[in-house]
């Protein structure tokens, strides 16, 4: 019942599709989707996230979406523990196209955690992370921002209209005076979604 401008959910996993690869939109093996159904586009990367909860997400993205149409207010997920930064917009199911976008999403990075690169032993300023970026970009049209490298945090500055989200970096995570550097600002506004 809360007239409030943003709705914000802190959240430990992150919220938004993360799809492997979107079937219909690559020419190679939309026959293979056509033939298994016509409903299927997306393959989920990851079931231990809110991939794995289609449902529940479905119908939590409905009440936030009537909440929006009651009030005004947009939901804002502040999510980690995937180690790395993405900013993604989100929108209800079945909302009409000329809705706009209902809300946003930003998730931080480590400061120390391994990230992808460290995880699977890949040296720094490999060419293969960048690519997977873009693949990842290509398959997730609401994905905004995506960083699978650097280490840092994050914070978001929220005013009644718009929520500016910055990611944060530091140079050298085994280094205590590493310097820290604000690498990346998006802004998501009502009624728009990210306008940078």
């Amino acid at each position: 019942s809360s007239h409030v401008a943003w709705n914000v959910l802190c959240n430990s996993v992150m919220f938004a599709p993360l799809n492997l690869v979107a079937l219909n939109n690559n020419p190679d093996v939309s026959s293979v989707s056509n033939a298994l159904s016509s409903n299927i586009n997306n393959l989920p990367l990851n079931g231990d996230q809110w991939d794995g909860y289609t449902t529940e997400r479905a119908n939590l993205l409905q009440v936030l979406e009537k909440h929006h149409h009651n009030t005004g207010a947009n939901p804002l997920f502040l999510t980690g523990d995937i180690h790395t930064e993405w900013a993604h917009t989100l929108d209800a199911p079945n909302q009409p196209a000329d809705a706009g976008p209902l809300g946003a999403e930003l998730v931080c990075s480590s400061v120390s955690a391994p990230n992808v690169d460290e995880i699977l032993g890949i040296p720094p300023n490999n060419p293969l992370t960048p690519a997977a970026q873009q693949i990842i970009q290509a398959a997730n049209p609401h994905c905004r921002h995506v960083n699978l490298v650097h280490h840092g945090y994050s914070y978001v500055t929220i005013s009644r209209e718009e929520a500016e989200m910055h990611w944060l970096r530091v140079s050298a995570i085994g280094d205590p005076q590493a310097p820290v550097s604000d690498k990346i600002t998006l802004t998501w506004r009502k009624g728009q979604g990210f306008t940078s």
